[in-house]
């Protein structure tokens, strides 16, 4: 028994630390947002800091996770599931950003007396040539009118 370290056990004690800092920073956020006490951009803030403060919390107290007493082989583990979790997070958010943007159609439509225009313009300013000029033939290859299918609608 001389090699084997001694670890103690938690007590009721750290438990309900544990519990009722868990319980606080589940009811603020949740506050901020039910009643509106904050605009949209702080109240974001206030709750990613509640979020990380959370997440310190469930490590330290629930998890017993220790910079000094825990293994150094489980810290390691611990902080690669935290990158791979990142990686996946940011990635996602990455890519449907990036669709959106490229998915992003700004279309301008004006109903004209020979028929439906329409134009398009990329975010730089010049006009897509090869999108506008599907875009006609698509419009003239429609079976309704843009103008008798606002009438039906109408009326």
């Amino acid at each position: 028994m001389t090699g084997e370290a001694v670890v103690p056990v938690p007590d009721r004690r750290t438990y309900l630390t544990g519990f009722g800092a868990a319980l606080v920073l589940t009811v603020i956020p949740f506050a901020i947002v039910y009643w509106a006490l904050l605009p949209a951009v702080p109240a974001l803030a206030v709750i990613a800091v509640a979020a990380v403060a959370q997440i310190v919390v469930q490590l330290r107290f629930f998890l017993h996770i220790d910079f000094k007493r825990t293994p150094r082989e489980n810290l390691m583990a611990l902080f690669f599931a935290g990158f791979l979790i990142l990686v996946m997070v940011g990635g996602s958010l990455w890519i449907m950003f990036d669709l959106h943007y490229r998915h992003r159609i700004d279309a301008t439509a004006t109903n004209r007396s020979e028929g439906y225009s329409v134009a398009l313009v990329s975010s730089s300013g010049a006009t897509g040539d090869a999108r506008l000029e599907r875009a006609k033939r698509s419009v003239a290859t429609s079976r309704n009118s843009p103008t008798s299918t606002v009438r039906a609608t109408a009326a």
